[in-house]
């Protein structure tokens, strides 16, 4: 959020009034006497150079008007979940992937560095490459994978899924693995 004041003074010492006479919809104002207090709260979306024009009216119906520009830089926005994993049931034997971009993206585009943990690293393995992540199941029991995907300024997104290992030849009876 920006705020700025914008001051007025008539020559011959009239009464006016300060008015936004043209902005864009981010800019808001507050008149107090002689001055103008300019609020700009632009989202994501407001990236760009805008014209904020304040005049001011005399009482005897004399106007003068000053510009001023506002630029917007793009604001960084954290990566988000955009396809989250639910718990997984899966027998010794399997090796499932996942391409970690499917999970959490960044709304702006940017590539992300990936960190993957798991909560038990003698029940599940995990290899990494680039943007892919395999496990492997090492023992039964349960486990939690973590995936951490952060952007070039430090924002992150968090995804967790549990992974619950069976013998194999197991048969599981949760519902991602039961098939009509």
């Amino acid at each position: 959020v920006l705020t700025f004041d914008v001051a007025g003074n008539d020559v011959e010492a009239d009464n006016f009034t300060l008015a936004l006479k043209s902005k864009p919809a981010f800019v808001t104002g507050t008149t107090n006497g002689k001055t103008i207090t300019v609020t700009c709260n632009p989202t994501y979306n407001d990236a760009g150079e805008h014209n904020v024009v304040v005049e001011g009216t005399d009482a005897l119906g004399n106007k003068a008007e000053i510009t001023i520009m506002v630029s917007v830089k793009n604001i960084n926005r954290a990566p988000v979940v955009v396809n989250a994993i639910g718990n997984k049931g899966m027998d010794e034997s399997e090796m499932p992937a996942i391409n970690l971009p499917d999970v959490i993206a960044d709304p702006d585009g940017e590539s992300l560095i990936y960190d993957v943990i798991t909560s038990d690293e003698t029940m599940i393995k995990l290899y990494t490459a680039n943007d892919g992540l395999i496990y492997q199941a090492l023992k039964p029991g349960k486990a939690t994978i973590t995936i951490k995907g952060t952007d070039a300024a430090g924002l992150s997104a968090i995804h967790s899924f549990e992974v619950s290992v069976y013998p194999t030849g197991f048969e599981d009876l949760s519902a991602d693995r039961v098939s009509c």
